[in-house]
Formats: structure tokens, C-alpha cells, sequence
């Protein structure tokens, strides 16, 4: 549905969319005639949630998203049933004890309760504690169930009240403003102070509560940590004393004395390395003395050298690639070192020829003895060193393992204390807000009775009346025309079906219909005016395709096939046109009883043989004798037959229709024959080869389904037999869309 199509609907539609809102607007005005004044009143709270003017324990910065949160919490608090309860128990208990009462009565109502001096005392005293004590009535209990009862009587249950009141945040600012509108000034003045009242004591009792479950958690927390911290220091006292380690500072000076005698080892294997190289060189120097001259070759020894020398820098690259810890390759790349000297000590003998070492053999040997001597010496003082170094290890790391226990038991006693004094600390902040727990609400306007009531609001119901209704009309229709899935117009017929239309003929009342003296002059109904133009538009349609034999069918029953035929057949006989109608619709012949036919048609397909063909009407003297029925229009005769189940195509059956057509083909101009509906029988179909074309009627009111669409095709592939489709029963302002 398109704008157009809307638009088109809302105009046809117009006097419904113009009378719904007046009726609406009517309505609305006597609703509202006898509305009661209403009296407005205002009160103002300073709420304190974006100044700094408070007592603060803590540096706390401003937040504009947690003071949104804070009057988000401060309203939804304020509209809760607790705080409208004792609203109402207010208003309640001043009722009954002030001489003029805050709800209007009229002596007359018959409503108004009366209460004995007893039953108001008991009934203030109820709502009293109810108050003192912040409670909600109980619809479990009998008793405050009637007090419920009695609040909704006097207008005070706190649903009601809600409807009455407002409470709005003045924009970007830190105030409040609760306004009430009431019939009686006073009233909406009381309301506004007394929730204002009850909200800073409920705020004020929430908060004192609060302070109070936190200090006695915090207290309960601080003498558990308490125990926890003093339980963990007695454990490091018995620790320490069951293993003597109250001399502090052992372990650091067995650590120090080891880091000497490393030392002093490191410098007597020094020491011995270099007396192993004196003793070599003294046994060279002997050896040389013995042989008297060194035979020892220059080239070897060069060889020898540099291959030491290359597995020295390769096993010192490794070494340092290695993180340079490793012992066992430190003390090769040592022993590979006094190699390269002592081949290196070999090279210069052999280049010195055969000079003098300057010293006699016995002084060698003297010499080489000493130093033997000095090696076993040095070799057992390197093992007593040894094993002092051995025991101050072992001893450092018996210590270190307990110190390792004191040191994680003075983690826990830290942990336990730092959890003592936070606790400690919460405990003292918790005591002191509750020294400063009041509200920090404050009423800074109080609400005052108005003496002028508020602007009346008829004329706004008024409105909203009318334009409410004017939409939900427009909507209904739109919505209405929206489902409805009708033909309707032929627009919209030939976007469902797809077939070109012929033509439209509007719904008229068909009862006392005289087509003469309808096609003879104006008549006042402009709907019959119309009837005859969409007819005449038919005609002209059905004269231009030169087509002689018709036949006239539907996909449904009650499409109006028959009505569609004898208006068609009559307006061509306006133009002196000859037209026979054969009643070829054997399951329905209303058009055999419309036109009071003798049923022949059986008769006629019975004597139809070779030449014996059918005489006209006129030549038979007798007129019972003719097969051919006359009408009252001189141009216009039928064929009838009778209502049967048999088809077309066994009624046919070995006899020559097609001849019979033929030859009346020949007296007629047009020859019309109806069809039983497509989606019922197969009657049409089987009269399709006889006819030239095909016209299919279609109500406006009908709902095409799949059974039509499947017919439609069957239509649309009649080889160009279709001559267009019938638009029935179309309404007169469908007409143009």
C-alpha cells in the first residue's frame, strides 16, 4: 500500500475521520464539566550531594555520575511505599486529631465514616507506632488489613498519593522540589512538608543504622586480627627459643669468615701451581746437564705451541659463553696454560744453544728439593683449609634454614599487623561518621497552601481527545485496509491477478432493475448513472476484438457472471445487434429461469445432423415448435437448458456443436455461452475450443487463494483466447482508484 492508495482511502474516508474526533471532543467536554478545582504547593530540599559545605573525614572528590545516582536513589527512595506509608499515617492520625479535617466532605455524604472518641484513639495510637516504627501495613494480619482498608477510604494508601505527587530534580542544580496538586490548599501544602519531614527521618534513621551495623562489624574485625597477630607473635617466640636463636647476626659472620678462607685457598693454589712449574724447569735444566746439549726440534715445539695456545682460546670462549662458572673447565684451561709454558721454556732452551744455566747439578737438585718441600707443605695446609671451609658450610646452612622459618614468620606477624591496623583505622572512621551520620537533606523551601487553583485543563483534554481520536481513526482504517485482502479496485486487481481488465462494472441495487427504461433516460441514482458508462466503455471493448462467440466464466460461484451477460447482451442490442445467449452453465441455468427459456438445448444438439441445421424462430408458424426461445427484446433470443451433473463434453458427446455455432454464426452478431466456475468443474474448459474469445468475471469482494491463481494461469495460456476480465460488484468510489 502505497501513499497515494492511503491517501486516496482517507478521503472516501473523510466524514468518518471528521465525525469520530467531534464525537471524541463532545465526550471529553462533559467528562471534564464537572472537574473540581485543583491547588498546587511546593516544597524545596537541599540535597548536599554536589557542595562541599559538610563535615568530611576523608578527601573525597565531587562525582557527577555518583550524584546522578545519588538523587536517582534520594526519588526512587521518596515514590517507595515505606516512605508513602508514613505519608499516610500522617495524614491519617491529623484527620482524626484536628477539629477541620485535610479531605473535603459534604455533611450529606453518606461515605463519611464516623468514629466514637475510642475508636479515634486507638486508631491514632495504631498509626502512631506504625510511624515510630517505619512499618508497612501487613495484609496478613486482620487487623492492619482493615487499617489498610480505612486509609483507602479516606484517599490516603500510598498508591493513591503517589498519583498526586511529583518529585523532580531542578536541573544542574543540588535542590529538590516535591510538588503535590489536591483539591484542598491545605492538603497539598501538608503532603509536601510531611514527605519532605518523613523522608530526612527515614534518611537519618537508615544512615544512624548503618553507622551502627559498621562500627560493630569493624569491632568484631579488630579483635580478630587482634587475636591473629598475637597468636602469630607467640609462635615466633617459642620458635626462637627452641632453637637458641636469639644471638642475632651468626650466619653473617660465618659467611665472611668463609669468603676468607676461599680467598686463602684461591692464593695457595697459586702458590703450588708455581712451585710445580719450578720443579719442572729445575728437572729440564738436569736433563739438559745429562745429555749436554739440547736435541729438542725448533719446529715441534713451535707446532706444540700453537695448538695449546688454539685449545686454550677455544675452551675460553666456552668458558664465557657458558657464564663463566664452571670449575672443571677452569682449572683445563690452568693446566693447559703451564703446558704452554713449560713448551714455551723448551723453545728458548733449544734457541739458547748450548749456553749455561749458570748453575751446577748438585744446585739443581738442591734447588728442585727445596721446592718439592715447599709444595708438600703448601698441599697440607690447602687440605686443612679445605676442611675448615667444609664445616663453616655446613653450620651457615643449618642457620639459614631456620632463618628462613623466622623470616616467614615475621612475613605473617607483618601481614597480620598491617591487617590489625587496617582494620583498626576503618573501626575509628566508621565511630567517627556516626558522629556525624545526620541527613544531609534539608528543607530550604517549605510548601504553602496556593489561594489561586491551577489553569483548568478542559480545554487540553479537549484537544487531547480529539487528536487522539483522529489518529486511532486514521490508524483503524489504514490498518483495516491494510488486512483487507479484496480485489476491491482494479488497480489492485491487476497487480493480484495480472490480467488485463476489460472493463469495471460498480455495484448497483439490482432489485426492480429495468434496463429499458434505465438505457432510455436519466435516472437520479448516480450509481445506475455510472452502471451505464462503465457498460457502454464494455461494449465498446468487446465490439473492437471482432470476436462472435463468447463465452462468460468465473473462477468461483456468485461472481456474478449471469447479472454481467444480460447487461452486456442488452447494451449491444442498443446497437441493433442480433445476440443469442446459450446456457451452457448446467450446474446453475439461471439464466434459463432469469429469461423464463424452454430448456432445449438438448433438443436442438439431438436434431443437429448433416444439413438438417436449425430453423429461425421466425419460420415456425407455431412458436412451441421453435427450439430458440424469444425475450422482450425483439434482438435478443436464448437458448435454455436444464440444471444437470453431466458436463459439456458428455452432453456433446458424437454430436456437431461446433456445425450449430457455426451455422448460427452466420443469424447472430454475437453469440454469448456462460460456464460453470473453473476452480468447481471443468465445464469452461471443455467449451474453450469452441469459442473465440474468453471473458472471466472477478467480484470486487472476492479473496483471491491459490485454487484462483492456479485458474488465472490456466486462463492466461489460452493461446490469446482471453479477451480481459469482468471487474463485478466494484463499489462506486473504488471505482476511479
Amino acid at each position: 500500500m502505497d501513499l497515494t492508495s492511503i491517501f486516496k482511502l482517507l478521503l472516501r474516508k473523510l466524514w468518518i475521520i471528521i465525525i469520530v474526533p467531534i464525537i471524541a471532543g463532545v465526550a471529553a467536554f462533559f467528562f471534564t464539566l464537572n472537574l473540581e478545582k485543583q491547588y498546587k504547593s511546593t516544597a524545596q530540599l537541599a540535597t548536599g550531594f554536589t557542595t562541599n559545605d559538610r563535615i568530611k573525614l576523608t578527601e573525597e572528590r565531587f562525582s557527577r555520575y555518583e550524584s546522578t545516582f545519588k538523587f536517582s536513589n534520594m526519588m526512587e527512595t521518596m515514590n517507595s511505599e515505606l516512605v508513602m506509608s508514613l505519608l499516610s499515617y500522617r495524614l491519617m492520625i491529623e484527620d482524626l486529631t484536628t477539629d477541620i479535617p485535610l479531605r473535603n466532605t459534604k455533611a450529606n455524604d453518606e461515605s463519611s465514616l464516623v468514629f466514637s472518641q475510642a475508636e479515634i484513639d486507638s486508631i491514632t495510637s495504631f498509626f502512631k507506632e506504625k510511624l515510630d516504627n517505619m512499618e508497612v501495613l501487613s495484609n496478613y494480619d486482620e487487623y492492619e488489613k482493615g487499617m489498610s482498608d480505612l486509609l483507602k477510604e479516606y484517599g490516603y494508601v500510598h498508591w493513591k498519593l503517589s498519583d498526586k505527587i511529583s518529585i523532580k530534580r531542578v536541573n544542574n542544580t543540588d535542590y529538590v522540589t516535591i510538588q503535590a496538586v489536591t483539591v484542598n490548599p491545605v492538603l497539598s501544602s501538608f503532603i509536601v512538608n510531611t514527605l519532605a519531614e518523613e523522608y530526612i527521618r527515614y534518611d537519618n534513621s537508615l544512615k544512624n543504622r548503618i553507622s551502627n551495623e559498621s562500627v560493630t562489624f569493624f569491632s568484631s574485625l579488630v579483635e580478630e586480627k587482634k587475636k591473629v597477630l598475637d597468636e602469630k607473635t607467640r609462635l615466633l617466640n617459642e620458635y626462637k627459643a627452641n632453637n637458641n636463636l636469639f644471638v642475632e647476626d651468626q650466619t653473617g659472620y660465618k659467611t665472611t669468615q668463609i669468603a676468607e678462607y676461599e680467598l686463602l685457598k684461591q692464593e695457595k693454589l697459586d702458590r703450588m701451581r708455581g712451585l710445580r712449574l719450578s720443579i719442572e724447569n729445575t728437572n729440564k735444566w738436569l736433563a739438559k746437564i745429562q745429555e749436554g746439549s739440547s736435541e729438542v726440534s725448533v719446529a715441534s715445539l713451535n707446532n706444540k705451541i700453537l695448538q695449546i695456545r688454539k685449545k686454550i682460546n677455544d675452551l675460553n670462549q666456552i668458558y664465557v659463553n657458558s657464564g663463566s662458572n664452571d670449575d672443571d673447565l677452569l682449572n683445563t684451561i690452568n693446566n693447559l696454560r703451564n703446558d704452554l709454558q713449560i713448551e714455551m721454556n723448551k723453545l728458548a732452551a733449544s734457541q739458547s744453544g748450548t749456553q749455561s744455566v749458570g748453575m751446577t747439578k748438585e744446585e739443581l737438585i738442591a734447588k728442585r728439593d727445596q721446592f718439592q718441600l715447599e709444595l708438600e707443605i703448601e698441599q697440607g695446609s690447602l687440605g686443612s683449609l679445605n676442611s675448615t671451609i667444609a664445616t663453616l658450610k655446613s653450620s651457615v646452612s643449618g642457620s639459614i634454614t631456620k632463618e628462613a622459618t623466622i623470616s616467614a614468620l615475621e612475613r605473617e606477624i607483618s601481614t597480620a599487623s598491617d591487617e590489625y591496623l587496617q582494620a583498626l583505622n576503618k573501626l575509628n572512621t566508621e565511630k567517627n561518621k556516626s558522629l556525624i551520620a545526620d541527613s544531609s537533606i534539608k528543607i530550604i523551601i517549605r510548601g504553602q497552601p496556593n489561594g489561586a487553583p491551577e489553569s483548568s485543563k478542559v480545554p487540553l483534554i479537549i484537544a487531547l481527545g480529539v487528536a487522539s481520536s483522529f489518529g486511532i481513526c486514521i490508524f483503524v482504517l489504514v490498518f483495516i485496509e491494510f488486512i483487507d485482502m479484496r480485489i476491491k479496485n482494479a488497480s489492485r486487481f491487476e497487480s493480484l491477478a495480472g490480467i488485463n481488465l476489460l472493463g469495471s462494472i460498480n455495484r448497483i441495487q439490482v432489485k426492480n432493475l429495468d434496463l429499458r427504461s434505465l438505457f432510455n433516460r436519466k435516472v437520479a441514482d448516480p450509481s445506475r448513472e455510472q452502471y451505464k458508462h462503465l457498460l457502454r466503455k464494455i461494449r465498446f471493448e468487446i465490439e473492437n476484438s471482432n470476436a462472435k462467440i463468447i463465452l462468460v466464466t468465473s473462477t468461483k460461484p456468485n461472481e456474478g457472471k449471469t447479472f454481467c451477460i444480460l447487461s452486456i447482451v442488452y447494451s449491444l442490442s442498443l446497437l441493433n445487434k442480433r445476440i443469442l445467449i446459450v446456457d451452457t452453465n448446467f450446474r446453475n441455468n439461471s439464466l434459463t429461469e432469469l429469461l423464463i427459456a424452454k430448456p432445449n438445448f438438448q433438443k436442438m444438439i439431438e436434431q443437429t445432423s448433416g444439413t438438417r441445421l436449425l430453423s429461425s424462430p421466425e419460420v415456425s408458424e407455431d412458436p412451441s415448435e421453435n427450439l430458440i426461445s424469444k425475450t422482450n427484446d425483439k434482438n435478443i433470443d436464448v437458448i435454455g437448458s436444464n440444471a444437470g451433473l453431466e458436463s459439456p463434453s458428455e452432453i456433446l458427446a458424437g454430436r456437431d456443436f461446433m456445425g450449430m455455432l457455426e451455422h448460427l454464426r452466420d443469424q447472430y452478431d454475437y453469440i454469448f455461452l456462460e460456464g460453470a466456475s473453473l476452480n468447481e468443474y471443468s465445464d469452461s474448459k471443455e467449451l474453450m475450443k469452441f469459442v473465440d474469445k474468453v471473458i472471466p468475471v472477478f467480484s470486487a469482494n472476492t479473496v483471491l487463494k491459490q485454487i484462483d491463481r492456479s485458474s488465472i494461469s490456466y486462463l492466461k495460456n489460452l493461446n490469446g483466447k482471453l479477451m480481459g476480465a469482468i471487474l463485478n460488484k466494484i463499489e462506486a468510489q473504488e471505482v476511479l482508484s
